[in-house]
């Protein structure tokens, strides 16, 4: 038997207490050399801790499913910028009319020289070379002055570089589209300096809503009150003014006592049209003396959410109305299809008015449609970081809820849209139909209170209103009222 005095001695014999020491600091050591604590982050200390995902007010996304090591997934690196804190001060010179530098827009070489950090983007491309192989990952797209690069990898190799796991989610916020997130993540240490963000990483797409309310089934123009047939003329008159004359179709025939806002417009067919807004009753309201526009410069339609341009359906719309036959110039990722109503009206609703109204009241100018499938607002950025022919105006009729937006996605979307102000690019998109409490709180997401809508938030866009001529929507409920009103 071992008594109390026994059992002291051999602890405190000289050689096993050395032994106990040295044994003591090796494990010390390897535990220092592997891992630190950041807040209540473990993160090795050859990573950085960047970023949690940002779901406080989303706690109904989660998952216990992982993601399979070789499962591909695609992230993107931001690379840190030059100058960006004096790229506002550079907006303004060429933005306000007050300023001798007004109108002296730069080109895209100009901002790309001001933003350029070749040293970050060497940086990142060298070490996704040096760590992975061509097996592993595979570089899909760079910007033109590699603000972005894009990479496709597989699940392990992100999980190795970012020090977390990935996990499979799938929900409604992103139409139930499985994809790969993790909760947290940190960067490589000889990146922290280089990388402002890495997107589709810790970050989760945010629902999104377009500014029209939905429709469903077919709607034929006679279903809708105050839309007229054509009246057959008395021999020799004329039931309008010749659609060959551009700009100039349905005029106003009479004027309501609201504001003086026109409610009633005839179109060249002969089609009455009373409390509805066509072309037409745009270019009375805002005196827009002249529609026609030309080629030496471009506009461009942002659509997301399932939302598909009907081709057959805008030369109808054209016909209709008078405004001279043109189609789209380009396409950006599909979602253009003559079908596109079929399934159901709600499949091309937006789309269809977004590039309807904007190819009538701006007439003969070659026109983009851009499509972004709930990617966050990071595709976008990356597409007109890549452009050198970028569109004189982008129009936007879609929003996500701001507070559902990391800081860092917000920024680096302000830079952005920064960067093309400069070039002379209009940026428009819808303020929302729905009030200081934002589509969310219709749709269950929270509650009534103060909810802002992104991007019209952001002080680099204009946030633009709708024009109605008739209180066809009425509000009933209270919140609603209250904030809206």
């Amino acid at each position: 038997m071992y008594n109390n005095r026994s059992i002291k001695m051999r602890l405190t014999s000289p050689k096993i207490l050395a032994t106990f020491l040295v044994v003591l600091g090796v494990l010390s050591s390897l535990g220092s050399s592997t891992t630190s604590i950041t807040g209540n982050n473990a993160v090795a200390s050859t990573h950085v801790f960047r970023s949690k995902a940002h779901l406080t007010l989303r706690p109904y996304i989660k998952s216990d499913k992982r993601s399979h090591p070789e499962a591909f997934h695609t992230v993107i690196f931001a690379v840190k910028q030059r100058n960006v804190d004096k790229l506002e001060e550079k907006l303004m010179e060429v933005s306000d009319p007050h300023s001798h530098k007004y109108g002296q827009h730069w080109t895209r070489e100009e901002v790309g020289a001001f933003t350029e950090n070749r040293e970050g983007s060497a940086a990142v491309l060298s070490y996704l070379q040096s760590h992975f192989s061509s097996d592993e990952i595979a570089i899909e797209k760079r910007s033109l002055y590699d603000e972005y690069i894009v990479v496709k990898g597989k699940v392990r190799v992100w999980e190795s570089m970012f020090a977390t796991k990935f996990y499979e989610f799938v929900h409604k916020d992103w139409h139930n589209k499985a994809i790969h997130r993790a909760m947290e993540y940190s960067l490589p240490a000889e990146l922290d300096a280089h990388v402002e963000v890495v997107g589709n990483v810790a970050e989760f797409p945010t629902p999104m809503r377009g500014g029209k309310p939905q429709v469903h089934g077919t709607l034929p123009l006679s279903s809708f009150p105050g839309v007229a047939p054509p009246s057959t003329p008395p021999a020799g008159s004329s039931s309008g003014p010749s659609s060959s004359t551009p700009g100039k179709s349905d005029p106003i025939v009479s004027q309501g006592p609201l504001d003086h806002l026109p409610i009633q417009s005839k179109t060249d067919n002969g089609y009455s049209l009373t409390g509805y807004v066509s072309p037409a009753t745009i270019r009375q309201t805002y005196n827009i003396f002249n529609s026609t526009g030309n080629s030496l410069t471009s506009q461009a339609v942002y659509s997301t959410i399932g939302q598909t341009l009907s081709p057959s359906d805008l030369s109808t719309f054209q016909t209709f109305f008078g405004v001279p036959k043109q189609g789209i110039a380009a396409s950006y990722h599909g979602y253009v299809a003559d079908n596109a109503c079929a399934a159901s009206i709600d499949d091309c609703l937006e789309a269809n008015l977004d590039f309807q109204y904007m190819m009538s009241t701006g007439q003969n100018i070659p026109t983009i449609s851009y499509y972004d499938d709930y990617s966050l607002w990071y595709t976008w950025m990356v597409e007109v970081s890549s452009m050198t022919d970028i569109p004189k105006v982008f129009s936007m009729s879609y929003g996500s809820i701001e507070p559902y937006i990391s800081v860092s996605e917000r920024t680096t979307f302000n830079t952005e849209s920064m960067k093309l102000g400069l070039q002379g690019v209009s940026l428009l998109v819808a303020s929302g139909d729905d009030g200081v409490v934002n589509w969310g709180y219709l749709s269950g997401y929270y509650g009534c209170g103060y909810w802002p809508d992104f991007p019209s938030i952001s002080p680099y866009w204009t946030a633009v209103g709708g024009t109605m001529v008739s209180p066809f929507i009425s509000v009933s409920h209270d919140c609603m009222y209250t904030c809206m009103y």
